[in-house]
């Protein structure tokens, strides 16, 4: 028996003969014919149910079975190639998972759900939006995982960004029971709105994208009254030519509250910053006096959207490489903190990191998130202010606005926020916590992945961060399970409990204003200003109604 026989999978005689050994091997079997639900295999894939073979055993006969070896479609169809590429694909995605898994917002997640002591109904989301069963983080969409390494960064650079921003506003209206109509996040980080998808649409500029309940109007019970009186008053001629034709003209069907709306928001890539939400593109009142300056459905800034269109993704391959945006920072110490950064300890970390690789380049990419994080407000969203009126307005001087200012992003760093250097402390200090010391004297302790301060050197770090980051106040890590317990009863007010709180001048909210309201129904329980005694007190009684916005 040959070896061309045996690999052919036939048996042959012992003496064969030359012809019988050079023959060309049979044609291969036809393809049977599918069923219409079933589908065929496309060339170049392997079957479902067919044993892969490895590359060491090709030529091989396998003696449990010497039908299945088949040398020439092996070698004929990359094969080796499609299964390694898919193992190497599974094997990022599961990296990406293990990743989020030892990442703060998981543990986060999981203490929050350990903790809970009213039933979690979940999030409005919960059926739509699938998330990773293993993970405890229900932020992202299963899809974020198969993204590139850079936009799951980004993604969670702005989760961590919307964290600190929502938790640094207080205890306000977005905390309360009605929060979540209004579109505010409420103290239940597991029902915020997750991310479905990120996507780089500039350099250094991300465009992310979340699904999210729609809003809900309100209206003052009053305008509802006057609208049904108006309406009664009416002609009833009038009024039956309106119902005429309303019931011949197409009706739309009223979407249900349940149904979730596209929200994009355009991000800075290197701290998670939002500079632009197509959700401002629906409210009218916000954002129309940039409508017709769109970026992926959001009205963007004049000086913003000029920097966005000239980094625009795909760049000619003429064109330079943009710079980053860190060097667009001004601040009155040029020389000495060029950038906001310290030149002397610039130049030290990269002359060692140069030399023997004993800098950690970390730590200049931390530097240049916190200087980001640090700038004045004006320079990112707001009303476009010049370097020289932010820094007016900083020191408290007046603001003359000039509306003709020129077209570009200023970025203005105060002179005692400048960095003179980063530290990256070892363990046991927590690995998501970095040292930044300023030009002030003072040091502050801050997020290495969005640059934003959670504590300074003499009270240590916040207490409320001690307990999302799992350290003490020296931001070494710690089991902080204790500090979870009960956490709803001691966030989440009580729906039954409106109370009045008086202002500096001894009365209590203003005429119209929203206190400690609570969900009654379709309404909302608030606190409007009745002076009926005449002796400037009164009550506070109220209900809004809450209407769907109309499409």
């Amino acid at each position: 028996m040959t070896k061309a026989a045996t690999a052919a999978g036939a048996s042959t005689p012992a003496q064969a003969s030359p012809s019988t050994v050079l023959s060309p091997p049979p044609p291969p079997p036809a393809v049977p014919r599918t069923r219409k639900h079933q589908t065929q295999v496309p060339p170049g894939r392997l079957a479902a149910k067919q044993r892969f073979v490895p590359p060491k055993a090709i030529g091989k006969v396998d003696s449990r079975n010497p039908t299945r070896q088949e040398a020439v479609p092996t070698l004929r169809h990359p094969l080796v190639p499609l299964a390694l590429e898919a193992t190497s694909t599974a094997g990022m995605t599961a990296n990406r998972i293990s990743h989020v898994g030892s990442h703060f917002v998981n543990r986060l997640f999981a203490n929050l759900n350990a903790a809970r002591t009213c039933p979690d109904s979940g999030p409005a989301t919960s059926n739509t939006v699938r998330g990773i069963p293993s993970l405890a983080f229900t932020g992202f969409h299963e899809d974020i995982y198969s993204t590139s390494n850079e936009d799951l960064q980004v993604a969670l650079r702005w989760w961590i960004w919307r964290m600190h921003t929502a938790l640094q506003l207080g205890s306000g209206e977005a905390w309360s029971a009605q929060g979540g109509g209004l579109g505010l996040l409420g103290p239940d980080m597991t029902t915020w709105p997750p991310v479905v998808a990120c996507k780089q649409v500039a350099t250094g500029i991300f465009c992310i994208t979340t699904l999210e309940p729609p809003r809900l109007t309100i209206l003052p019970a009053d305008e509802q009254t006057d609208s049904k009186a108006a309406a009664k008053k009416a002609p009833k001629a009038a009024r039956r030519a309106k119902s005429n034709r309303k019931s011949s003209a197409p009706t739309e069907p009223v979407k249900p509250l349940t149904e979730l709306i596209a929200v994009k928001y355009l991000t800075i890539g290197i701290t998670g910053e939002v500079i632009a939400c197509s959700r401002t593109h629906t409210v009218p009142e916000a954002g129309q006096e940039y409508a017709d300056q769109l970026i992926e459905d959001c009205p963007v800034r004049p000086d913003w959207h000029a920097f966005i269109s000239a980094r625009k993704l795909p760049a000619p391959s003429e064109s330079p490489t943009p710079q980053p945006l860190i060097t667009l920072v001004k601040t009155k110490d040029a020389n000495d903190a060029p950038h906001g950064i310290s030149k002397a300890w610039r130049t030290r970390m990269e002359t060692a990191n140069q030399a023997n690789g004993a800098s950690d380049p970390e730590a200049l990419d931390v530097a240049a998130r916190v200087v980001l994080a640090s700038c004045v407000l004006n320079s990112f969203s707001g009303e476009k202010l010049s370097t020289m009126q932010m820094d007016a307005e900083w020191l408290g001087n007046a603001v003359v606005l000039d509306h003709s200012a020129r077209k570009r992003v200023d970025l203005y760093l105060p002179e005692p926020l400048q960095i003179l250097s980063v530290h990256l402390p070892p363990p046991p200090c927590h690995p998501a916590i970095a040292i930044a010391h300023r030009s002030s004297g003072r040091s502050d302790y801050v997020l290495r992945e969005t640059g934003q301060v959670i504590g300074d050197e003499d009270c240590g770090v916040a207490e409320l961060w001690q307990g999302i980051l799992g350290c003490d106040y020296k931001g070494a890590e710690k089991d902080v399970g204790d500090f979870w317990e009960n956490w709803q009863d001691r966030i989440i007010d009580n729906e039954e409990d409106c109370r009045v709180v008086e202002d500096d001048q001894g009365g209590g909210p203003r005429d119209g204003q929203e206190k400690d309201g609570a969900r009654i129904g379709r309404k909302i329980r608030c606190w409007r200003k009745s002076d009926a005694r005449g002796d400037g007190r009164g009550k506070y009684d109220c209900e809004y109604e809450i209407r769907q916005p109309r499409r």
